[in-house]
């Protein structure tokens, strides 16, 4: 049955407008029941070559003539919108990387799962309540969550409405298009886990698109490998990860293994940075409701020249602890000292000098850039705080951007005229101006493919290094965590269970929850590692 291809695209190229194709020469099929992989970096055209199959292409672009997308036979490459309609959802569905941009604030989860059924199925309301359950049900989901609304929904629970939302049509192919990359390891394990089961169960197909070799080799058979927009190997996934002939896919390996462990270090000097049973409340549901403890004593310790790693699944606290050391929530309880001296606490002490010693990178560069401002201006921020006279303030910022590799032309380009790795590096030359004592990163590399991933996560560490910075590494992946740190504390609703040296806790764990996370952790096969020093 897998032989039998339901997908078949022959020499899919894509252009916008007149400009050369960004897409060329793609060619794969997909079997009856199989799963399929796509794997490349940002850019490679991966998730092009997806969206084209249902004709999704954004504003501008267009599949040029001589390509062929046939579906059971049947030619969409020139079909109308009209004409895909009905194709979409009901024999084609497709899952998007972010469910918070595809599903509506507004809107209930059950609701917006609902209006799928009804596009498909003629229903009374109960029957379609009804179907709504079911598809909750079969997607890991309580039914009592479809009143619930998006924002309510944790990263994985909003990823399975996305996906009960997708077998709303009872679809053959799915086309899965990075849909696990922002979860965690246990998260990303369990989603990976429901679709695998789903495509057994049910006898879908799917196209499955990701930048993370490891995943790719846990859910398909066979794979194809793409960069700057064309295909440069496929084949069934023993082989091409097991022995690439393409220097291309050599590169995607050597990315996945490049760091490295952490150098092992001298002992410990004195920490710069203690944390002391820390607490943290977040106000209730409604106007009466009793504050909720999100973090409750919580302890650790940094120092020069090291790197500790914070680490539990979403929701376990994490992001919170890194919040109140910057002053973006109050402490309810604990103590934070710097030195030996207690850090300000709240927005308000922020620009105090011994808080500017403490700087913070966040997840997401193109939320915390303003995209109004030219980087130049960005960069001026910090140099006015520390009171850097304004005609010092371009040639400081030139440097800057020198640390972190990038050229003094990119001054003057806006946040939307960089690649996700560059805004990442523009953030870090943002905090780095500050000449910060303590560098806070949190899940800084979680959105950037395994090619970026290795450059900023080398930048980090040669910057580590070279200034003697302690480091908070907040992340979600024990892979990228093993790489940078020495020492790891693991997070779990609000609490800290497990701590000590990274290969003693990763290798050893003595805690049944920090043994699940290393056993989620996607791998690649043992005899298709390979390890590429730094």
């Amino acid at each position: 049955m897998k032989d039998t291809p339901l997908l078949e695209i022959e020499n899919l190229a894509i252009a916008f407008g007149t400009a050369p194709p960004v897409v060329q020469d793609v060619s794969f099929r997909i079997g009856l029941g199989e799963t399929f992989g796509v794997v490349g970096e940002s850019g490679s055209g991966k998730s092009l070559s997806a969206f084209a199959v249902l004709g999704l292409l954004p504003p501008g672009a267009r599949v040029l003539e001589g390509s062929s997308i046939r579906f059971e036979g049947r030619e969409l490459v020139g079909l109308s919108d009209a004409a895909l309609r009905p194709l979409r959802g009901a024999r084609i569905a497709m899952v998007f990387q972010d469910p918070m941009v595809s599903l509506t604030p507004t809107l209930r989860a059950g609701a917006q799962v609902a209006e799928a059924v009804r596009q498909h199925r003629r229903l009374p309301r109960a029957g379609v309540r009804a179907r709504v359950a079911e598809l909750f049900t079969e997607v890991g989901l309580d039914p009592a969550l479809a009143g619930r609304y998006p924002h309510q929904l944790s990263g994985g629970q909003q990823q399975r409405v996305m996906i009960a939302s997708a077998l709303a049509g009872d679809p053959a192919l799915l086309l899965a298009d990075e849909p696990t990359t922002a979860l965690d390891a246990t998260v990303q394990a369990q989603v990976l886990d429901l679709l695998d089961g789903l495509v057994r169960r049910r006898g879908l197909s799917m196209l499955f698109v990701s930048h993370d070799l490891a995943v790719v080799a846990r859910m398909a058979r066979r794979v194809a490998v793409m960069q700057g927009g064309r295909l440069v190997e496929q084949g069934p996934v023993g082989q091409v990860l097991g022995s690439p002939q393409a220097e291309e896919t050599r590169a995607l390996l050597a990315a996945r293994r490049g760091l490295g462990c952490a150098a092992p270090l001298p002992p410990a000097p004195e920490a710069i940075l203690r944390v002391e049973e820390l607490a943290v409340d977040y106000p209730g549901a409604g106007p009466f409701a009793r504050p909720v403890r999100t973090v409750s004593g919580v302890s650790l310790a940094v120092a020069p020249g090291r790197v500790l790693g914070l680490v539990g699944e979403s929701g376990s606290g994490k992001t919170t602890v890194a919040k109140a050391l910057v002053g973006l929530v109050r402490p309810a309880a604990g103590r934070i000292t710097l030195d030996g001296q207690p850090l300000p606490t709240g927005l308000g002490g922020r620009r105090q000098p011994l808080a500017q010693r403490v700087q913070i990178v966040f997840q997401n560069p193109y939320g915390s850039l303003s995209p109004r401002r030219t980087i130049a201006a960005t960069l001026a921020e910090p140099l006015e705080l520390l009171g850097v006279p304004a005609a010092e303030r371009k040639d400081r910022a030139a440097v800057a951007l020198q640390e972190v590799g990038l050229p003094a032309g990119h001054l003057a380009r806006f946040p939307h005229q960089l690649s996700g790795g560059q805004r990442q590096r523009i953030a870090i030359a943002r905090a780095l101006l500050a000449e910060p004592s303590v560098l806070i990163c949190d899940e800084v590399v979680s959105a950037l493919d395994m090619a970026t991933q290795l450059q900023v996560l080398r930048l980090l560490r040669e910057v580590q290094a070279r200034r003697r910075l302690a480091m908070l590494f907040i992340t979600h992946d024990l892979e990228v965590l093993a790489h940078l740190a020495q020492e790891v504390v693991v997070m779990r609703r609000g609490r800290v269970v497990e701590a000590g040296p990274t290969g003693q806790v990763l290798g050893a764990p003595l805690e049944g929850y920090t043994r699940e996370l290393v056993a989620a952790m996607p791998r690649l096969p043992q005899a298709d590692r390979i390890a590429v020093p730094v």
